[in-house]
């Protein structure tokens, strides 16, 4: 575990989008190095163009999905996941991958505590839906805007370089053998974010 990690504080201002996040690309995503060749699942989506297909050209304004109209009503989802005690706010088509994710996160907690107590990765805080632009990149939407990332105990594990992370290595493997790309691949490093896409 890091002797000390700044605490991640800030969060990007919502902006106006008007569908140019299909013809911009990102490109720390796109320099980020593809999933693991040996990972079960691939992550739902490549590319910024395979989300526009699926869930159109998002707008949204002061936090807020606008367009498509329904959006929300038609995509989102709450589900509760094992191993954290409130229920999350999610797209639908990540929900089974999710469960499954957080099973695994769990049954390894629970090894872990009948093994030494007190020794198992603890769940603190996870959030999933978030409209609003891309750190850095405001003429991208997040993928939290779609409901298909989340970040995992961002005070533990802020987007920074070098990289600073208590998440164990076998979560992360967990993870990605269940299509959930992770941040800590990007240029610059963000360890508590994982994504159901990658080259975005």
């Amino acid at each position: 575990m890091p002797d000390q990690i700044d605490p991640a504080t800030s969060a990007d201002p919502t902006t106006d989008q008007a569908g140019a996040e299909v013809e911009a690309l990102d490109d720390a995503a796109a320099q980020a190095a593809p999933p693991p060749a040996d990972a079960c699942l691939a992550p739902l989506f490549h590319g910024r163009a395979a989300l526009v297909e699926r869930y159109g050209r998002l707008q949204v304004q002061s936090g807020a999905i606008v367009t498509p109209r329904g959006w929300e009503a038609r995509f989102m989802g709450r589900a509760q996941l094992p191993g954290y005690a409130r229920a999350v706010y999610l797209n639908r088509d990540v929900i089974d991958r999710a469960v499954d994710l957080f099973s695994r996160w769990e049954a390894r907690r629970i090894a872990a505590e009948a093994d030494r107590p007190g020794s198992g990765y603890v769940i603190r805080s996870v959030g999933f839906f978030a409209p609003r632009a891309k750190r850095g990149r405001p003429d991208l939407l997040s993928l939290h805007s779609y409901g298909i990332a989340f970040d995992l105990n961002p005070d533990r594990n802020p987007m920074r370089a070098p990289m600073v992370t208590d998440i164990p290595a076998a979560y992360l493997d967990d993870a990605e053998a269940c299509g959930w790309y992770w941040g800590g691949r990007f240029p610059t490093p963000d360890p508590m974010h994982f994504q159901q896409a990658w080259g975005v």
